[in-house]
Protein backbone atom coordinates (compact mmCIF):
# COMPACT_ATOMS: atom_id res chain seq x y z
CA UNK A 1 0.00 0.00 0.00
CA UNK A 2 1.44 3.48 -1.13
CA UNK A 3 2.29 5.66 1.98
CA UNK A 4 0.23 8.52 0.60
CA UNK A 5 -2.77 6.31 1.23
CA UNK A 6 -1.48 5.07 4.51
CA UNK A 7 -0.97 8.83 5.79
CA UNK A 8 -4.28 9.74 4.33
CA UNK A 9 -2.86 12.42 2.68
CA UNK A 10 -4.70 12.09 -0.59
CA UNK A 11 -3.54 10.17 -3.58
CA UNK A 12 -3.72 9.83 -7.29
CA UNK A 13 -2.86 7.81 -9.80
CA UNK A 14 0.63 7.43 -8.74
CA UNK A 15 -0.61 4.27 -6.23
CA UNK A 16 -0.38 1.81 -9.65
CA UNK A 17 3.24 2.63 -9.62
CA UNK A 18 3.68 1.74 -6.20
CA UNK A 19 1.62 -0.97 -6.26
CA UNK A 20 3.88 -2.34 -9.66
CA UNK A 21 7.15 -1.68 -7.81
CA UNK A 22 5.43 -4.03 -5.37
CA UNK A 23 4.35 -6.71 -7.48
CA UNK A 24 7.68 -6.69 -9.26
CA UNK A 25 9.90 -7.08 -5.94
CA UNK A 26 7.59 -9.90 -5.21
CA UNK A 27 7.87 -11.56 -8.34
CA UNK A 28 11.80 -11.38 -8.29
CA UNK A 29 12.64 -12.34 -4.46
CA UNK A 30 9.22 -14.20 -3.73
CA UNK A 31 8.54 -11.60 -0.76
CA UNK A 32 6.95 -8.08 -0.47
CA UNK A 33 9.46 -5.17 -0.04
CA UNK A 34 8.36 -4.11 3.43
CA UNK A 35 7.13 -6.73 5.69
CA UNK A 36 7.27 -7.06 9.61
CA UNK A 37 5.76 -9.32 12.52
CA UNK A 38 2.81 -7.24 12.40
CA UNK A 39 0.36 -4.71 10.69
CA UNK A 40 2.19 -1.26 12.72
CA UNK A 41 5.51 -1.94 12.15
CA UNK A 42 4.94 -3.03 8.54
CA UNK A 43 3.45 0.27 8.09
CA UNK A 44 6.40 1.78 9.81
CA UNK A 45 8.96 -0.32 7.53
CA UNK A 46 6.90 1.04 4.25
CA UNK A 47 7.32 4.65 5.83
CA UNK A 48 10.54 4.94 6.62
CA UNK A 49 12.76 2.01 6.49
CA UNK A 50 14.93 1.44 3.40
CA UNK A 51 14.52 -1.08 1.09
CA UNK A 52 16.81 -3.81 0.26
CA UNK A 53 17.38 -6.18 -2.17
CA UNK A 54 18.95 -9.93 -2.46
CA UNK A 55 22.56 -9.72 -3.82
CA UNK A 56 20.60 -11.66 -7.59
CA UNK A 57 18.17 -8.39 -8.23
CA UNK A 58 20.14 -6.80 -11.35
CA UNK A 59 21.11 -3.26 -11.16
CA UNK A 60 18.37 -2.39 -14.06
CA UNK A 61 15.59 -4.31 -11.96
CA UNK A 62 16.70 -2.20 -9.03
CA UNK A 63 16.72 0.58 -9.90
CA UNK A 64 13.33 0.57 -11.56
CA UNK A 65 12.17 -0.87 -8.21
CA UNK A 66 13.61 1.86 -5.85
CA UNK A 67 12.25 4.30 -8.66
CA UNK A 68 8.52 2.79 -8.37
CA UNK A 69 8.55 3.00 -4.98
CA UNK A 70 9.66 6.14 -4.07
CA UNK A 71 8.03 7.81 -1.47
CA UNK A 72 7.62 11.04 -2.26
CA UNK A 73 4.90 10.95 -5.11
CA UNK A 74 6.29 13.85 -7.29
CA UNK A 75 9.94 11.99 -7.88
CA UNK A 76 7.76 8.64 -8.07
CA UNK A 77 8.64 6.87 -11.75
CA UNK A 78 5.21 7.38 -13.66
CA UNK A 79 3.54 10.04 -11.71
CA UNK A 80 4.98 12.88 -14.17
CA UNK A 81 2.69 14.39 -16.99
CA UNK A 82 4.23 11.24 -19.10
CA UNK A 83 2.51 8.34 -17.08
CA UNK A 84 3.35 5.10 -18.42
CA UNK A 85 5.72 6.19 -21.12
CA UNK A 86 8.14 7.19 -18.39
CA UNK A 87 8.73 3.61 -17.23
CA UNK A 88 8.50 1.71 -20.55
CA UNK A 89 11.30 3.96 -21.51
CA UNK A 90 13.28 2.86 -18.51
CA UNK A 91 16.44 0.16 -19.70
CA UNK A 92 14.52 -2.38 -18.14
CA UNK A 93 12.91 -2.90 -21.03
CA UNK A 94 14.98 -2.12 -23.86
CA UNK A 95 14.73 -5.25 -25.46
CA UNK A 96 10.32 -5.15 -25.29
CA UNK A 97 8.18 -4.09 -27.93
CA UNK A 98 5.64 -2.60 -26.84
CA UNK A 99 3.55 -3.21 -29.89
CA UNK A 100 3.80 -6.47 -29.88
CA UNK A 101 2.68 -6.84 -26.03
CA UNK A 102 -0.36 -4.62 -26.67
CA UNK A 103 -0.77 -6.72 -30.15
CA UNK A 104 -0.89 -9.96 -27.80
CA UNK A 105 2.06 -11.27 -30.16
CA UNK A 106 4.50 -11.83 -26.88
CA UNK A 107 5.24 -15.90 -26.36
CA UNK A 108 5.20 -16.32 -22.10
CA UNK A 109 8.51 -17.27 -21.08
CA UNK A 110 6.81 -19.73 -18.92
CA UNK A 111 4.18 -22.65 -20.14
CA UNK A 112 2.81 -24.78 -17.68
CA UNK A 113 2.39 -28.37 -19.39
CA UNK A 114 -0.91 -29.25 -19.66
CA UNK A 115 -3.12 -31.74 -21.00
CA UNK A 116 -6.75 -30.14 -21.42
CA UNK A 117 -8.75 -27.09 -20.71
CA UNK A 118 -9.79 -28.88 -17.24
CA UNK A 119 -6.09 -30.07 -16.03
CA UNK A 120 -5.37 -28.81 -12.80
CA UNK A 121 -2.09 -30.52 -12.28
CA UNK A 122 -0.48 -27.01 -11.97
CA UNK A 123 -3.01 -26.46 -8.37
CA UNK A 124 -1.06 -28.30 -5.05
CA UNK A 125 -3.32 -31.33 -4.08
CA UNK A 126 -4.58 -30.14 -0.83
CA UNK A 127 -6.49 -27.89 -2.16
CA UNK A 128 -7.89 -29.86 -5.31
CA UNK A 129 -8.65 -32.87 -3.38
CA UNK A 130 -11.26 -30.66 -1.19
CA UNK A 131 -14.95 -31.83 -1.71
CA UNK A 132 -16.81 -28.57 -3.12
CA UNK A 133 -19.49 -27.54 -1.15
CA UNK A 134 -23.00 -25.95 -2.39
CA UNK A 135 -25.09 -23.05 -1.39
CA UNK A 136 -28.55 -24.30 -0.58
CA UNK A 137 -30.49 -24.30 -3.52
CA UNK A 138 -33.88 -24.52 -1.83
CA UNK A 139 -35.93 -21.10 -1.02
CA UNK A 140 -39.12 -20.40 1.07
CA UNK A 141 -39.51 -16.96 -1.46
CA UNK A 142 -41.52 -16.14 -3.98
CA UNK A 143 -39.86 -15.27 -7.04
CA UNK A 144 -41.07 -12.15 -7.31
CA UNK A 145 -39.52 -11.47 -4.00
CA UNK A 146 -36.32 -13.02 -5.04
CA UNK A 147 -36.42 -10.62 -7.88
CA UNK A 148 -35.54 -7.98 -5.08
CA UNK A 149 -32.12 -9.73 -4.38
CA UNK A 150 -30.87 -9.66 -8.38
CA UNK A 151 -27.32 -8.56 -8.63
CA UNK A 152 -26.22 -9.99 -4.85
CA UNK A 153 -24.51 -12.82 -4.17
CA UNK A 154 -24.45 -13.99 -0.89
CA UNK A 155 -23.21 -17.51 0.81
CA UNK A 156 -25.57 -18.75 4.07
CA UNK A 157 -23.29 -18.75 7.65
CA UNK A 158 -24.47 -22.61 7.36
CA UNK A 159 -22.71 -23.81 4.61
CA UNK A 160 -19.39 -21.85 5.86
CA UNK A 161 -20.01 -23.17 9.93
CA UNK A 162 -20.16 -26.81 7.95
CA UNK A 163 -17.08 -26.64 5.90
CA UNK A 164 -15.10 -24.76 8.88
CA UNK A 165 -16.69 -26.09 11.76
CA UNK A 166 -13.82 -28.72 12.87
CA UNK A 167 -11.23 -26.88 11.22
CA UNK A 168 -8.92 -25.00 13.45
CA UNK A 169 -6.94 -22.33 11.98
CA UNK A 170 -4.55 -21.94 14.84
CA UNK A 171 -1.09 -20.93 14.08
CA UNK A 172 0.36 -24.02 16.15
CA UNK A 173 -1.74 -27.09 13.76
CA UNK A 174 -0.62 -24.99 10.66
CA UNK A 175 3.68 -25.04 11.50
CA UNK A 176 3.69 -21.51 11.74
CA UNK A 177 4.67 -19.27 14.49
CA UNK A 178 1.95 -16.59 15.60
CA UNK A 179 5.03 -14.10 15.66
CA UNK A 180 6.05 -14.98 12.59
CA UNK A 181 6.25 -12.55 9.56
CA UNK A 182 3.32 -10.63 8.57
CA UNK A 183 2.24 -10.30 4.95
CA UNK A 184 -0.76 -10.94 3.54
CA UNK A 185 0.78 -11.91 -0.20
CA UNK A 186 3.11 -14.16 1.69
CA UNK A 187 2.02 -17.92 1.31
CA UNK A 188 2.47 -20.49 4.44
CA UNK A 189 5.57 -22.48 4.64
CA UNK A 190 3.28 -25.49 5.13
CA UNK A 191 1.88 -25.46 1.60
CA UNK A 192 4.55 -27.64 -0.42
CA UNK A 193 3.92 -26.58 -3.68
CA UNK A 194 5.64 -29.11 -6.24
CA UNK A 195 4.64 -27.85 -9.96
CA UNK A 196 7.32 -26.25 -11.58
CA UNK A 197 8.82 -23.03 -10.71
CA UNK A 198 9.95 -20.25 -13.08
CA UNK A 199 13.22 -18.95 -12.80
CA UNK A 200 13.49 -14.67 -11.21
CA UNK A 201 14.70 -14.16 -14.89
CA UNK A 202 11.51 -16.02 -16.26
CA UNK A 203 9.43 -13.60 -13.58
CA UNK A 204 11.29 -10.44 -15.39
CA UNK A 205 9.42 -11.39 -18.55
CA UNK A 206 6.07 -10.97 -17.17
CA UNK A 207 6.27 -7.47 -16.19
CA UNK A 208 5.74 -5.76 -19.66
CA UNK A 209 2.54 -7.15 -19.75
CA UNK A 210 1.96 -5.89 -16.21
CA UNK A 211 2.97 -2.38 -16.82
CA UNK A 212 0.92 -2.67 -20.12
CA UNK A 213 -2.22 -3.70 -18.46
CA UNK A 214 -2.29 -1.20 -15.77
CA UNK A 215 -1.45 1.45 -18.48
CA UNK A 216 -4.52 0.55 -20.24
CA UNK A 217 -6.98 0.67 -16.72
CA UNK A 218 -9.24 3.77 -16.57
CA UNK A 219 -8.07 6.60 -14.37
CA UNK A 220 -9.77 8.33 -11.71
CA UNK A 221 -8.88 12.05 -10.53
CA UNK A 222 -6.78 12.08 -7.69
CA UNK A 223 -8.81 12.21 -4.19
CA UNK A 224 -8.18 15.08 -1.98
CA UNK A 225 -8.65 14.04 2.14
CA UNK A 226 -10.25 17.39 3.53
CA UNK A 227 -9.64 16.00 7.03
CA UNK A 228 -5.92 14.59 7.39
CA UNK A 229 -5.25 12.46 9.97
CA UNK A 230 -1.83 11.44 11.26
CA UNK A 231 -0.80 8.12 11.13
CA UNK A 232 0.90 7.08 14.49
CA UNK A 233 3.44 4.17 14.00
Amino acid sequence: MAPEILTQSGHGRAVDWWSLGALMYDMLTGSPPFQAENRKKTIEKILKHKLNFPHYVTSDSRDLIRKLLRRPVNQRLGSGPEDAEAIKCHPFFRHINWDDVLARRVEPPFKPPLVSEDDVSQFDPKFTSIAPYDSPDDSSLSESQNQIFCGFSYIAPSVLDEVFHSKSRSPIKYGLSPRGAFSPCRASPHFNYESPKPSPMQLEDHIPQAVSNVAQLPRSPAIPVRNRHNVKV
